[in-house]
C-alpha cells in the first residue's frame, strides 16, 4: 500500500545539476528529502507570484475601467463596454467614424 502511494523516483542528473543539489542540499540530508523541499518551496513561490500577479491585475483594471468605452443598449439603456482587444468591432467602430469624418476637435494638420 505505502509503495503505491509512494512510489520511488530514481533521478539521472548531470554533474552541473547534481552541484546544484549538492549545494542546496543541507547537510546529512538526502537527496529524496532536499528534491521535496525545493518542490515545495517552488510551490510556494509560485503561489506568491500568482497571488502579486492576480492582485496588481486587479489594480490596474480597476483603474483601466475609468477609460473603457461604453455605449447604452438601444433596448435596456445599460452601458455596453467595448472590448479594445475585439478586433472585429473595433475595426468596425473605425471605418464608421472614418466614414463619417470623426477626427480630433482641433487637428494638428
Amino acid at each position: 500500500m505505502y509503495n503505491q502511494r509512494c512510489p520511488v523516483v530514481s533521478l539521472r542528473l548531470t554533474p552541473e545539476r547534481k552541484f546544484v543539489l549538492d549545494t542546496y542540499r543541507y547537510p546529512g540530508e538526502s537527496y529524496g528529502d532536499a528534491y521535496v523541499r525545493a518542490v515545495d518551496e517552488m510551490d510556494r513561490i509560485d503561489s506568491v507570484a500568482y497571488k502579486a500577479r492576480a492582485e496588481g491585475y486587479a489594480r490596474g483594471w480597476a483603474q483601466a475601467r475609468k477609460y473603457i468605452v461604453r455605449f447604452p443598449c438601444w433596448k435596456c439603456g445599460g452601458l455596453v463596454p467595448l472590448d479594445p482587444y475585439d478586433t472585429y468591432w473595433m475595426d468596425r467602430i473605425a471605418r464608421f467614424l472614418i466614414q463619417n469624418r470623426w477626427g480630433h476637435e482641433w487637428c494638428p494638420r
